[in-house]
């Protein structure tokens, strides 16, 4: 049976667990609140397919220029303390490469370390790379140990759940990530620029045109 979460760990508010106990109960708690989301999507969609109703998902917009909130300590283990700081030292100096090379020599025995992978991914933004960037910052964020908004995990449910049962998808998320270093895609920590609003309804409206077209 899965012991009870602190209530601590429920609040939104961003803090340091006590121990590696909290922190284990915290992925626990993770993965069954994202099995449970899949559960419930899948109840919905099954619902509306059976009943004849349009049903359209939005993915939720994330800012990747805002860092994880914490990085749990069950992940600091070994050496990545050290090289994450000394990769960190080096993207300072706006010596992107050092801190690529230095990152990329330890990415392979780093588990779920989420200010590493954030690193990484800024790392790979200002060498050029935003394919590689946007894989690391996704991962960054679906490791936050004390997560507040949007999460990938749960885009990345929706869109599969879109394409298995075939149902209307306005990726929001994929809009702006398209976008990542062209333009400033956020007006705050959360909240798109209401450009990116307007695209977004301009692919909901179509999506709608096409339900109603005979």
């Amino acid at each position: 049976m899965l012991e009870k979460v602190p209530e601590r760990m429920l609040t939104g508010t961003p803090q340091k667990y006590l121990n590696q106990k909290d922190e284990r109960l915290f992925f626990k708690r993770a993965e069954l609140i994202y099995q449970f989301f899949e559960w419930e999507l899948r109840e919905l969609i099954t619902y509306c397919l059976q009943h004849k109703i349009e049903l359209i998902l939005f993915t939720t917009p994330i800012n990747l220029d805002i860092p994880p909130r914490q990085t749990c300590t069950l992940t600091e283990q070994g050496e990545t303390p050290q090289i994450y700081q000394q990769a960190k030292k080096y993207y300072d100096q706006k010596k992107f490469k050092d801190a690529l090379n230095r990152l990329k020599s330890h990415q392979l025995e780093v588990e779920g370390h989420a200010g590493f992978f954030y690193l990484l991914g800024q790392t790979y933004r200002q060498l050029g790379e935003p394919q590689k960037a946007l894989t690391y910052l996704r991962k960054s964020l679906s490791f936050d140990c004390s997560p507040w908004r949007g999460h990938p995990v749960f885009n990345a449910i929706i869109r599969q759940q879109a394409a298995q049962y075939g149902v209307s998808l306005v990726d929001f998320q994929a809009i702006l990530e398209a976008e990542l270093d062209r333009n400033i895609l956020f007006s705050d920590s959360i909240t798109p620029q209401h450009f990116y609003y307007q695209k977004a309804l301009s692919v909901l409206v179509k999506k709608i045109q096409a339900i109603l077209e005979p």
